[in-house]
């Protein structure tokens, strides 16, 4: 369960903090949220209720649209949504002045790789064959900007520790930055601080991988 799971209330909030956002920046005629992994189009349903109560002239100013790459869930959330809002394929399709970027546990979903610490250095961690059935490998990292990053991670750690990097984490930042001229951007996710995160206990990381949904 989330946090959309269990009622309208998480949509509310949001809703209040993009009117702040609105009346810091003058209440402008135009104002657009961009929802980015909007699933089954909840929380989207949640702060669209919000609006009217909230501010109608918010309300009246405010154009919804959510960018979700797959074909099948672009008709199926324009047909739950309808004309309250706007379905594109990608977030380059979207040009604004001012307005909300929001991403709800999106983070999670970006692909990262999978490292491994031998006491003396980090290794990487890939999927390979043994006697035809699938099983881990370790090899040193060749990927330079994976080296990089690595750098910075700390090395009192229990060999076998094992952990993820994300790499695509400011490209994707990169991208949804060219969609307005001035924005709020909303990243939302579960995590933990950095001290909690790299706690020797927790050795086997946080990547979890799914076929047919098991």
């Amino acid at each position: 369960m989330t946090s959309i799971s269990v009622g309208p209330v998480f949509g509310e909030l949001l809703a209040r903090r993009f009117h702040k956002f609105w009346t810091a920046n003058g209440s402008p005629d135009s104002f657009t949220i961009v929802e980015i992994g909007a699933h089954d189009g909840a929380l989207a349903l949640d702060i669209l209720d919000s609006l009217p109560a909230l501010d109608p002239q918010f309300a009246k100013a405010t154009h919804y649209i959510i960018s979700e790459p797959l074909t099948k869930r672009c008709l199926f959330l324009q047909d739950r949504l309808g004309e309250r809002a706007t379905i594109v394929s990608n977030p380059e399709h979207i040009q604004a002045e001012i307005g909300v970027l929001v991403a709800n546990e999106v983070l999670d979903a970006l692909p990262v790789h999978l490292v491994r610490w031998s006491g003396s250095s980090w290794q990487e961690m890939f999927v390979g064959l043994e006697s035809e059935k699938l099983a881990w490998t370790i090899a040193p990292c060749s990927d330079s900007p994976l080296s990089l990053h690595l750098a910075k991670l700390p090395t009192d750690l229990p060999e076998g520790y094992t952990t993820e990097v994300c790499l695509e984490l400011f490209p994707f930042l990169k991208e949804l930055a060219a969609t307005f001229e001035d924005t709020l951007l909303l990243l939302i996710d579960y995590g933990f601080e950095r001290q909690e995160y790299y706690h020797p206990d927790r050795n086997e990381g946080t990547l979890q991988t799914y076929s047919r949904h098991q």
